[in-house]
C-alpha cells in the first residue's frame, strides 16, 4: 500500500464511525492515474440526507494532504443544476471518473452511474442577442488591446490574458461545450492523455485550439488578434460600423 493510500485509510476510519456516513469516492489525479509528487488526495464523502450541513477542508495525514468535500447525498444532484448553468461539470465529472472506495449500502455506485449519464448532457444554446453582445465585447477588448499595444502599456499583458480567458469562455459556451477552469485549460486543449483520463471530448474547433495555444505562447498583438477575429467570425461575424443591439428592458 502506498503512503497516500495509508493516509486515506486513516482519514476514512474516523468518518466510517459516524452513523450518517453513506460512502466515499476518490477523485482527481489519484483516481485516474495522473498523480505526481505534488498531487494531493481528492475525496468526496457522502452523508445521509438527514444531515443539514456540508464541509470542505484540507487535512494532512502522515504528511499527505487530503482535500475533502463532504455533502449530504441530495446536494450532489443540486450541484449539477448549479454548475450546468455555468457550462461546468466539475462535480459530476469527479463522480463519473472517480473510484468508489467505500460503499456500505450501495449508494455510491448509484451516484456514479447517474454521473456517467449526466456528464454527456448538452449545454443550452446561446440566445441570438447574447451572441451579438459577446461578439461586440470581443471586438471591444481587441480595440483596447490595440491601443495598449500602441502605447507600450503594461496594461497590455493584463488585458491580453483576460482576453484569452474571455475568448475560451464565450466560444465554448457558443459551441455548447464545457468551460474548464483556468488551471486545467491548457492541459485540456493540449493533452490527448488528459482528456482520455477524464473522459472529455476534444474541443471541436481545431483551428481555435491552435490559435489559442499560439497566443498563449506568443503573448503579442498579432496572436491575440488572430484568435479573437477567428472567434468573432465563427460566431457569425461582426460589422462594427453602425452596430446596434436592441433588447427588452427587464
Amino acid at each position: 500500500m502506498q503512503p497516500w493510500e495509508m493516509a486515506l485509510e486513516k482519514f476514512l476510519a474516523e468518518w466510517e464511525k459516524k452513523d450518517y456516513f453513506v460512502g466515499a469516492l476518490l477523485c482527481g489525479s489519484h483516481a485516474v492515474g495522473t498523480a505526481n509528487s505534488l498531487s494531493d488526495v481528492d475525496l468526496h464523502i457522502i452523508l445521509s440526507d438527514q444531515v443539514d450541513w456540508r464541509e470542505r477542508g484540507n487535512k494532512t495525514v502522515n504528511g499527505i494532504q487530503i482535500e475533502y468535500f463532504v455533502n449530504p447525498k441530495h446536494k450532489i444532484r443540486e450541484y449539477l443544476k448549479e454548475q450546468y448553468a455555468w457550462n461546468s461539470y466539475i462535480t459530476v465529472r469527479m463522480f463519473a471518473t472517480g473510484k468508489v472506495v467505500r460503499d456500505p449500502v450501495g449508494e455510491m455506485v448509484k451516484l456514479q452511474a447517474w454521473a456517467k449519464h449526466e456528464v454527456n448532457r448538452k449545454f443550452k444554446k446561446m440566445t441570438k442577442s447574447r451572441i451579438e453582445l459577446e461578439k461586440y465585447h470581443l471586438w471591444y477588448i481587441l480595440d483596447n488591446l490595440k491601443d495598449l499595444h500602441y502605447h507600450n502599456s503594461l496594461g497590455f499583458i493584463f488585458l491580453y490574458h483576460n482576453a484569452l480567458d474571455k475568448a475560451f469562455h464565450v466560444y465554448a459556451e457558443y459551441l455548447q461545450m464545457e468551460i474548464h477552469s483556468e488551471a486545467k485549460l491548457y492541459k485540456y486543449l493540449s493533452s490527448d492523455r488528459y482528456r482520455h483520463k477524464y473522459k472529455m471530448p476534444a474541443f471541436p474547433d481545431k483551428k481555435f485550439t491552435e490559435l489559442f495555444i499560439s497566443a498563449l505562447k506568443g503573448q503579442n498583438f498579432p496572436h491575440i488578434k488572430k484568435l479573437l477575429d477567428h472567434v468573432i467570425m465563427k460566431m457569425g461575424g461582426l460589422k462594427v460600423e453602425n452596430w446596434k443591439l436592441r433588447t427588452k428592458v427587464d
